[in-house]
């Protein structure tokens, strides 16, 4: 019987993906590994095959076409580990070859909601899903309305980043006039800022249904105060099956993705406030803190 295979694509140097060939083979799969040759991933001693690539998520795309269209046998699975690379491969959903690579169903609107962090927000809304009070400010000038809208205070984001790039918080609208002088974006979405603990949960999802998760707080971070999760803590969060399930239907999930989200002071229900679409760099303390997603993944 031929072994499962699986191909990783990763375009960015970041430490986070260099443990995702081990979690793939521990998972019953043939690891091929498409990234740069000097990366962290590519040291991995679990990647069966490297297909040498760049640090452009724009040229591994491509190379990542052209490389399935070559192949006699198709993967049975395709992570893709970073946000720029998914971002990429996201901006040419149209074309046929990329449905096999996308974390969402293709033809329906979860595309969109992993583009852009304000559409994600809006449509979870309408749905009646947990996320904070939140409003689109489609230009720095809107920003004004949108938090008084809100009311003060409020945690500002741009509508795509990853590890906590371009946000900030204000408490005041001087602050707020202050900080968004020296934002790179124009597009943000405008959260209230709820006092709480903050995490996320790590999810396995088969087409839409989570089948495998773990909640864990965020006990530190680097760099401070959004970077990358360095220390995790498990936590029991009620209900959480029924909302990864809404969440789950909305994006047409499949595969590994996380969920950040805060569990208000008041004793309230965590509210989600973004979705990273590709597997988390904290992987690796997954199966400290308890689940094991290796496992789950083969079964």
């Amino acid at each position: 019987m031929l072994r499962p295979r699986a191909l990783c694509v990763t375009s960015p140097n970041w430490l986070g993906t260099a443990y995702l060939p081990r979690l793939i083979k521990e998972a019953g799969y043939q690891v091929t590994l498409l990234a740069h040759p000097s990366s962290y991933a590519a040291k991995s001693r679990c990647v069966k095959r490297l297909i040498p690539a760049s640090w452009d998520p724009a040229v591994n795309v491509e190379i990542l076409r052209t490389h399935l269209a070559e192949q006699t046998r198709a993967y049975d699975w395709i992570t893709l580990g970073d946000d720029p690379t998914l971002w990429e491969v996201l901006r040419r959903r149209r074309e046929s070859w990329t449905a096999s690579c996308l974390p969402v169903d293709p033809t329906g609107m979860g595309a969109e909601l992993l583009l852009s962090k304000a559409r994600f927000t809006i449509e979870a809304l309408k749905r009646g899903l947990p996320v904070p009070p939140s409003k689109m400010a489609a230009s720095r000038d809107a920003l004004g309305a949108a938090v008084s809208s809100l009311g003060l205070p409020v945690i500002i984001k741009p509508v795509q980043g990853s590890g906590g790039k371009g946000i900030f918080t204000a408490r005041s609208m001087d602050e707020l006039r202050e900080s968004a002088r020296s934002a790179e974006e124009d597009t943000f979405v405008v959260q209230r800022l709820i006092s709480g603990q903050v995490g996320s949960t790590v999810v396995l999802f088969e087409r839409g249904t989570p089948r495998a998760w773990l909640p864990s707080y965020k006990r530190r971070v680097f760099p401070e105060p959004y970077g990358q999760s360095t220390v995790r803590q498990r936590v029991h969060l009620p209900g959480s099956e029924e909302v990864l399930a809404g969440f789950g239907r909305m994006l047409g999930a499949h595969g590994i993705m996380a969920f950040d989200w805060i569990l208000p002071d008041d004793g309230s229900q965590a509210l989600i406030f973004e979705c990273n679409g590709r597997p988390p760099a904290y992987l690796y303390l997954v199966e400290k803190v308890g689940l094991d997603l290796a496992g789950a993944i083969g079964a």
